[in-house]
């Protein structure tokens, strides 16, 4: 079975009053809930939450889904047309998309892991979000200047969860991953990408992270250095994997091809290449629009 995922979805010019209705409008279970502190939400509760985010400004809002199974997904595409439908947008890199991952099941050695992984895909994850978030206050860098021998040195004397945490986080959680969400939660979150009410492209990163996390937990081989292309990287953790295959193509968005001879257009030949091995169009639609 399938780890079950939560998103926060961060939006701009659409207040949590209208938020709220957008939602209830649209069929969705949801609740109201003034912002206290990150730990204080209740992400178990069985029903989505609309709230306020400390890093907003006023007039904004965030939604937070429930724990997701992928029958839930089709909720993501109601949640998302109904904000979009109802005045909200992603202006500017005020706002982020917050994915986090069960992890109940992580000890040492997972989380250990996926310092290992995250160290080696962080560089091209970075090249599949807006610019803006790679380097943003919120969504520092966890590893960067660090080679894997360095980071797997560092964690050869990380005798604990704690221990292996502060490898990552360095005492902040306005990280790329974040590990405290764990603690929290039972999770871990990935803040690196930016704020959409693109489905298809929140879904695709949360199956991406979701495939990081499941290869942490498995017993394969740790890669031994960083990943140099995307589609390295891509290969490694999601290639031919089961729910990728299902997932549908594009919700039936209308794409236009970009001018040939234009570097867009050399990234397009690169994802046809991706689909012409297997992978469905979906699961890298979103490193195609909204970048």
């Amino acid at each position: 079975m399938s780890r079950t995922i939560g998103i926060e979805f961060e939006a701009n010019t659409i207040n949590t009053t209208r938020a709220k209705s957008a939602l209830t409008d649209a069929g969705i279970r949801v609740r109201g809930m003034p912002w206290t502190s990150h730990e204080n939400r209740n992400y178990n509760a069985g029903q989505w939450t609309v709230t306020t985010d400390g890093s907003l400004s006023g007039g904004s809002s965030e939604t937070v889904s429930p724990p997701l199974n992928d029958a839930d997904f089709v909720h993501v595409r109601t949640v998302c047309n109904a904000l979009r439908a109802n005045g909200g947008t992603n202006n500017g890199t005020s706002t982020g998309t917050h994915v986090h991952v069960d992890a109940n099941d992580f000890g040492v050695r997972e989380f250990k892991r996926i310092c290992i992984l995250w160290t080696a895909a962080e560089k091209m994850i970075g090249l599949l979000v807006a610019p803006s978030r790679r380097t943003a206050y919120y969504t520092k860098p966890n590893f960067t200047g660090k080679s894997i021998a360095e980071v797997t040195a560092d964690l050869a004397i990380a005798n604990d969860r704690r221990a292996v945490q502060e490898v990552a986080m360095h005492g902040c959680r306005y990280k790329a991953m974040n590990l405290y969400a764990f603690g929290a939660h039972g999770t871990i979150e990935f803040r690196i990408h930016q704020g959409t009410l693109n489905a298809t492209k929140i879904l695709s990163f949360a199956r991406l992270v979701r495939a990081i996390v499941d290869t942490a937990k498995s017993d394969r081989a740790l890669p031994t250095a960083k990943f140099t292309t995307v589609q390295s990287m891509v290969n490694f953790f999601m290639l031919n994997r089961a729910d990728m295959a299902a997932s549908p193509v594009c919700d039936g968005v209308v794409v236009r091809r970009p001018r040939a001879g234009t570097k867009v257009a050399g990234m397009w030949d690169l994802f046809d290449g991706f689909v012409a091995q297997g992978m469905s169009r979906d699961s890298i639609y979103y490193a195609m629009t909204e970048v």
